[in-house]
């Protein structure tokens, strides 16, 4: 039996989650700078698989580590 992913993404609400809003991304950008949030659905697109490849799933934005 092979995962397959779903046919459109998982509303985060099933899970207990509240969808991020422009406001959060904001804010985000506001504590941590632009260059370390990513909201662009195009540059979301590396981070939608993990090592289980037949499952997709692309955030809605994602927070870049800072260089120590």
């Amino acid at each position: 039996m092979s995962a397959s992913a779903p046919s459109r993404p998982l509303a985060p609400e099933i899970f207990g989650l509240r969808p991020v809003t422009p406001r959060h991304v904001a804010r985000l950008v506001e504590l941590l700078g632009a260059d370390a949030v990513v909201a662009e659905p195009d540059l979301l697109e590396p981070y939608a698989r993990d090592e289980t490849e037949a499952l997709r799933f692309p955030p809605d934005v994602a927070v870049l580590p800072s260089r120590a």
